[in-house]
Order: structure tokens, then C-alpha cells, then sequence
């Protein structure tokens, strides 16, 4: 079994990077970055809301552009 779980994991770099799902605009969809920034910026807006400031109705993304857009 250790040799099987082994021999599932030996890819290379381009076979990996074929196997990657990409959007509609050929961004890279990862589970972490993805989750980890929606939760950063959830947990941003609630502060400000509990502040009593103003919260953003829609909040744009991009995890590995490094880009946050709020309105």
C-alpha cells in the first residue's frame, strides 16, 4: 500500500501543472488562497460593521494577482 500511495505522487512539474483547473479567465482555482483571503475579508468586514462603519456589499478577489477590490 505504501508503494502504491508512493507511485500516485510521482508526477512531474507539467503533468501537475496540466492536471491544475483553471477559470474561465485561466486563473489558477486553489482551495487554500481561495478560502484563506474570502475569510480575511469576511472577518474585516464584520469588524467594521461591529465599528459601526460601513460594510462592503461585494468584495473582488484575487488571491494570486494580490488585488482586493471592495464596494
Amino acid at each position: 500500500m505504501v508503494e502504491t500511495f508512493l507511485d500516485s505522487m510521482a508526477f512531474s512539474h507539467d503533468e501537475a501543472k496540466a492536471e491544475t483547473p483553471v477559470s474561465a479567465c485561466n486563473i489558477t482555482l486553489s482551495v487554500v488562497p481561495t478560502v484563506r483571503m474570502i475569510v480575511a475579508c469576511g472577518v474585516s468586514n464584520f469588524i467594521n460593521f461591529v465599528k459601526g462603519n460601513s460594510i462592503k456589499k461585494m468584495i473582488l478577489i484575487d488571491a494570486f494577482g494580490y488585488g482586493v477590490d471592495a464596494f
